[in-house]
């Protein structure tokens, strides 16, 4: 765990926030630091003091539950201010910590905070490159995120040029199948976004990659096997070919009740038309009947 030495900082956080420190408020605090900051942070001490006041004003409750989100931004549009502009390892952890304390603070404020992340992803992805290298693992972790922003904001193109950059780095930590298997959900995703764009020939190749994938790598049936074979069903469901859209229908039919569902996209599963897509089965199959029996 990452021990942060706050003494140094008490003085500047008691007087900016201009409250006094009882002995089990310290306590809280230097265990919530621990909590959000995993590693070192040696040199960490010019622009702490914006960091830790975001960590108080979530501990301290001092603010009314209305407050809260506004002093939280604050103190996070103050950290952000403060990181240097050379990269370097401090700068880099700090850029961490703060993303973590960020995606914690989305799942309940999603509207105050979503904004502050792409600032912050940006710098860790251009700090990482310099100290790291452009294809340092983590660069394509940090992209992935960033392109999953941009899903969620509805912008795909920048959501495309991210996952794109981040499957290119994945692609460079192809060794074992473990790092391999990183390349599932960017394929997916990406043919999400080619379908969002309404962009039917890049789509589909990105689902049939990662169902290839998916089978050449022996995963289990998850969630990325029922997002692709449901782009590919929606896909070839209303094209010229539909028989094209019967195997995946079947399988998707077969996954209903999957389990393996990751929390951030479980809404996408109650999205996926189930009954609908039996229907579509039952009607194509009849009239595929119909027509091959005489008048």
């Amino acid at each position: 765990m990452r021990k942060l030495t706050i003494l140094s900082l008490l003085l500047v956080l008691t007087v900016s926030l201009g409250v006094s420190w009882g002995e089990s408020l310290k306590k809280r605090f230097e265990a919530r630091k621990q909590e959000v900051f995993s590693e070192s942070c040696d040199g960490c001490g010019v622009f702490m003091p914006a960091i830790d006041a975001i960590l108080y004003t979530e501990i301290a409750g001092k603010y009314s539950e209305e407050e809260k989100p506004k002093k939280a931004i604050q103190a996070i549009d103050a950290a952000i201010e403060s990181l240097p502009a050379n990269p370097s390892p401090a700068k880099l952890i700090a850029i961490q910590g703060i993303s973590q304390y960020l995606a914690e603070e989305i799942k309940t404020n999603p509207e105050h905070f979503w904004t502050r992340l792409e600032p912050l992803l940006k710098a860790w992805i251009e700090t990482d490159k310099a100290l790291n290298g452009r294809y340092f693992l983590r660069v394509g972790e940090t992209l992935e995120a960033l392109g999953g922003l941009y899903l969620h904001q509805e912008r795909f193109d920048e959501a495309e040029k991210s996952y794109l950059e981040a499957l290119t780095v994945y692609s460079h930590h192809s060794i074992n199948e473990q790092e391999e298997k990183k390349q599932i959900p960017v394929l997916t995703k990406l043919a999400m976004v080619y379908f969002l764009k309404e962009e039917y020939l890049p789509a589909p190749s990105m689902a049939r990659q990662s169902l290839a994938m998916q089978r050449r790598l022996n995963q289990p049936d998850d969630a990325f096997t029922l997002l692709s074979l449901s782009i590919l069903f929606k896909i070839y469901s209303v094209s010229d070919r539909p028989e094209l859209a019967v195997k995946p229908a079947q399988k998707i039919l077969e996954l209903r009740q999957i389990e393996r569902f990751p929390e951030d996209l479980k809404e996408l599963q109650s999205e996926i038309p189930f009954l609908a897509i039996k229907k579509w089965l039952e009607d194509y199959h009849r009239n595929r009947a119909n027509s091959s029996s005489p008048s």
